[in-house]
């Protein structure tokens, strides 16, 4: 199946909701056929459709895709652990074009807010304080170069 299209992932949506289209059955299919295009289609228009499929049964296809935006709609329209799911697809991936770029960005951010939240409870940033200090100084004007 080609990459999914907006007239397609709405036309097996509107079979979803239906009841004419099983899209778990059918990603099961794409599995089979090693199809992550299809995959995403059918996850995609069974989220449209209103019945979203779990993450680590469709997640997979991402590190398989060719377009980064057509994995992020998979991620954002699946159901249940998708930090999980994308770190255990890009651990059984062996190929060197895998996700693994996509996802470091978000790994690092992730790091970097935990460690944010992580200082925050040992108290204020020392420079906050001394942020503070200075916007208290400037606005009483004693700052140098303030009221030049």
């Amino acid at each position: 199946m080609p990459a999914p299209t907006r007239t397609l992932v709405q036309k097996l949506a509107a079979e979803v909701r239906e009841g004419t289209l099983d899209a778990a059955a059918e990603v099961e299919r794409a599995w089979s056929v090693d199809d992550a295009e299809s995959v995403a289609t059918f996850a995609l228009a069974a989220a449209v459709g209103g019945q979203p499929l779990p993450a680590a049964r469709v997640l997979d296809a991402v590190v398989l895709l060719d377009d980064l935006l057509l994995g992020a709609l998979l991620a954002a329209n699946v159901t249940g652990d998708r930090v999980k799911a994308l770190l255990d697809a890009v651990e059984r991936d062996d190929t060197p074009t895998s996700a693994t770029p996509w996802l470091l960005p978000r790994s690092h951010a992730a790091q970097a807010e935990a460690h944010a939240t992580s200082t925050s409870r040992a108290g204020p940033h020392p420079r906050a304080s001394w942020r503070q200090q200075g916007v208290r100084r400037a606005a009483r004007g004693s700052v140098r170069g303030a009221g030049r």
